[in-house]
């Protein structure tokens, strides 16, 4: 890693926007007790790591799905990676960059690590699929589904750490290091926040001089992600051999040429140095392998990242100025890019992942269906009591059965959202006694839709927000 001076006075310039006053503050400050000496983004770091949705992380699958007989990555350990890599970034950008006036990432290097730990905590169970499909039911009814957008929906208004304010009550630095889309919520969006979300963030935005880009905090984050993503579920892969080296770089010969010959480098590396261990045994030498080759590629690309003026396309992704400069890598790009393309195609083409996603969105579509049935799940109390419609606790003429089912529908989606893959498999097997194993894979679950549909979407979000404010 080496910067040329405009681009180390940029990173400054990009650090200092961080320690804008408004980045420290909370959204509701009156609940922003002390309880410790702790500074903020302790605080922050300790909600997370202690919030229910964290814990179920280790119950989510990351590409190869979820085993208790079996060890290998969930999202999870995935996250705990994000969040060393992220500080190894941090300290190398610190290393270079910080001077006396600006010691850069000396005293806020937990607000890297809590946005690590929260940067994939709104995903759903059965990975990329189920989130697919809770996208595809919430269509139905005039709504969208996103995993990065419920990220801050669980962080701002659903996983409560106490009942005096709304969520965890985070400082908006940490919230803005996981905000990697700056779209707000439409039928077309890929990527997005959702409307009450983009709104508060949009604001802070405006607050700290950040119109239009993203805080290097997140270029952190996001950076970490995909090197973890492509490194480790790579190791993964070809642990439980859902491909093979010789597959990963053939991909990478028909993609892309140079990226291919650089990847070479570093498996020639990785034998010669399996090649020198005594052993004789053929399963250590391929673990020797796949370590040696871990190891370099996530050290070279920690040590590739760079800063330059961002592109149209990645402008376009995220929805941010094209005049703006982003930490990228530099001689590797091209390879972590491809290489994270080769591992998902390659590990999601397995039949054992295709049905088990296929299983996953039987059991998602399933459990939707029953909980909003009144008629099976009568007064909605096979739901937690935080998820059961407060419209249904008026009686007689007091009750509107259409807000009743608008509240129904939308709290299932985030209740369903919030499972984990082991606990949604069980909630199914107790529902409709099938085992996981025997669910017929040939069957078409229909979303059922009931009653009237009339401009659904700001009806369930006005209600969803009066009943968070009730409750809180």
């Amino acid at each position: 890693m080496s910067f040329n001076d405009e681009q180390k006075d940029e990173i400054r310039r990009q650090y200092k926007l961080l320690l804008s006053e408004v980045m420290n503050k909370r959204e509701d400050e009156s609940a922003a007790r002390v309880y410790t000496q702790r500074d903020d983004f302790q605080r922050d770091y300790s909600r997370i790591l202690y919030s229910a949705s964290f814990r179920r992380l280790q119950g989510k699958m990351q590409i190869n799905g979820i085993k208790s007989d079996a060890f290998y990555r969930n999202r999870l350990t995935h996250s705990l990676e994000v969040a060393q890599i992220a500080v190894s970034i941090a300290t190398l950008l610190s290393n270079e960059c910080s001077t006396e006036e600006i010691p850069m990432y000396k005293n806020d290097i937990f607000l890297l690590q809590a946005a690590a730990l929260a940067h994939d905590i709104g995903h759903p169970a059965f990975g990329h699929k189920g989130e697919r499909v809770l996208d595809e039911i919430a269509k139905e009814y005039g709504l969208r589904f996103e995993g990065n957008a419920q990220n801050f929906k669980l962080l701002r208004r659903i996983d409560c750490k106490d009942p005096n304010f709304n969520g965890l009550n985070l400082t908006n630095r940490t919230l803005l290091a996981i905000n990697k889309y700056l779209t707000q919520e439409d039928k077309n969006a890929k990527k997005f926040l959702y409307k009450e979300d983009f709104e508060y963030l949009d604001k802070v935005r405006k607050q700290a001089g950040l119109q239009g880009a993203r805080t290097l905090d997140v270029q952190i984050i996001e950076l970490a992600d995909d090197i973890a993503y492509a490194v480790h579920d790579l190791e993964d892969g070809l642990q439980l051999r859902k491909f093979s080296i010789d597959e990963i770089t053939h991909y990478l010969r028909n993609k892309h040429q140079e990226a291919s010959k650089k990847f070479d480098t570093f498996i020639n590396r990785a034998i010669e140095y399996a090649n020198e261990q005594e052993n004789d045994n053929v399963q250590k030498y391929s673990k020797l392998i796949r370590m040696s080759l871990t190891s370099q590629l996530t050290n070279t690309f920690v040590n590739d990242v760079t800063i330059n003026e961002i592109d149209g396309e990645t402008s376009k992704e995220h929805n941010t100025n094209k005049s703006n400069y982003e930490l990228e890598l530099k001689e590797y790009k091209d390879l972590l890019k491809v290489l994270k393309k080769a591992v998902f195609e390659c590990s999601t083409r397995d039949t054992n992942i295709q049905e088990y996603e296929r299983k996953g969105e039987i059991i998602i579509k399933s459990l939707f269906n029953f909980y909003t049935d009144l008629s099976k799940n009568i007064n909605a109390m096979l739901l937690p009591p935080d998820y059961r419609p407060e419209e249904l606790q008026k009686k007689g003429k007091g009750q509107d059965k259409e807000k009743v089912e608008l509240q129904l529908v939308q709290n299932s989606i985030d209740y369903i959202a919030g499972m984990m893959d082991t606990f949604a498999i069980s909630e199914y097997e107790r529902l409709f006694s099938i085992d996981f194993d025997n669910i017929d894979l040939g069957q078409d679950i229909e979303i059922k839709k009931e009653g009237k549909r009339r401009n659904l979407k700001k009806i369930i979000l006005q209600l969803w927000q009066k009943t968070i404010a009730k409750t809180n």
